[in-house]
């Protein structure tokens, strides 16, 4: 279904995409929610992949259903993808939320990527805004239910995404989760990002700017966090105090290949605490102030105005700018 004529406003009580289609062997279906212009509403859960297939109903790799939005306004109170409500045996959804241009505002309590055990779900943001916007809310990527298990889920951030978030990124919600996400471009803005209680809970800087705009506030608990080719870029101007005590590792896929080391930007203090960064690439201090323990060789610069504190340990630098 494709919706988004111009000035067309759309209003529904909730929206399923891909609910469950079929008892038979291999004949379950995916369902395609495409949003082009225009406003959408809903005045209670839009839900992506709900029972939707299972390793008989789906086979073996799943089916995937779709919200795409390319334009327009999307307003949804809970956003929650890969749901198993039905208890169904095999659940092995492949949701996905495609977001290419226009809003997405959120207004519950959080957006759901991966809630249930078996759903794989991912989250595309290559333009456009997706803002969870109430007061606390998150992003919960594996999961949904405190204490309780989840699925596996990733999101992937470039272009000229930006994805807002009033409360924390969490990574590895639910207990035996996957998640990862990928900070290849846009912008994220977050109170905090924390690692919960999956087993995979990963996180890649790689291009994409990381503000976070709560004072105060930590990157922790993941299994690992990588700088990539392009970089760790994180801009304090809306935050003081931001703390990563996660060490910052050189991605391993780029092997003896220099990473892209650390941008730091805006005003107020940015501290990397952690005591096993190994990150090799240039570290920039364009403004404010970075506190940081620096495992690698880097290539270092501080702008005029901007300050270094190695935190009382001896820093090992390349060139010095």
């Amino acid at each position: 279904m494709v919706l988004g004529a111009p000035a067309q406003t759309n209003v529904v009580n909730r929206i399923d995409i891909g609910l469950r289609t079929t008892t038979e062997a291999g004949l379950e279906t995916p369902g395609e929610l495409v949003v082009t212009d225009g406003v959408l509403r809903s005045a209670n859960t839009v839900s992506i992949g709900r029972n939707n297939g299972t390793l008989v109903t789906a086979g073996p790799t799943g089916v995937s259903s779709r919200l795409t939005v390319t334009g327009g306004s999307c307003d949804f109170p809970t956003l929650a993808m890969g749901n198993n409500g039905a208890g169904l045996s095999g659940y092995n959804a492949h949701p996905v939320v495609d977001v290419s241009g226009g809003l997405v505002q959120v207004g519950g309590s959080y957006l759901s990527v991966g809630e249930s055990p078996g759903a794989q779900a991912t989250l595309l943001i290559s333009g456009g805004t997706v803002t969870i916007w109430r007061a606390g809310s998150t992003l919960r990527i594996g999961g949904w239910s405190t204490g309780g298990t989840g699925g596996n889920g990733t999101v992937r951030l470039w272009g000229d995404g930006v994805l807002e978030i009033n409360g924390n990124l969490e990574v590895g919600y639910g207990l035996n989760s996957e998640a990862e996400f990928h900070l290849d471009g846009g912008c994220v803005g977050a109170r905090a990002i924390i690692g919960l209680s999956g087993t995979h809970k990963a996180f890649w800087f790689n291009g994409g700017l990381f503000q976070p705009n709560t004072p105060s506030q930590t990157m922790n608990g993941l299994s690992a966090a990588y700088v990539s080719t392009n970089g760790a870029w994180v801009d304090t101007a809306r935050a003081d105090g931001f703390d990563i005590t996660q060490n910052l590792l050189h991605d391993p896929v780029l092997g003896a290949a220099p990473d892209g080391g650390l941008v730091k930007a805006g005003t107020n203090t940015l501290s990397l605490t952690a005591s096993a960064n190994s990150f090799n690439g240039p570290v920039e201090v364009r403004a404010g102030l970075l506190r940081a323990r620096l495992g690698g060789t880097n290539d270092f610069a501080v702008a005029a105005g901007a300050a270094f504190d190695a935190l009382g340990e001896r820093c090992t630098v390349g060139d010095l700018t």
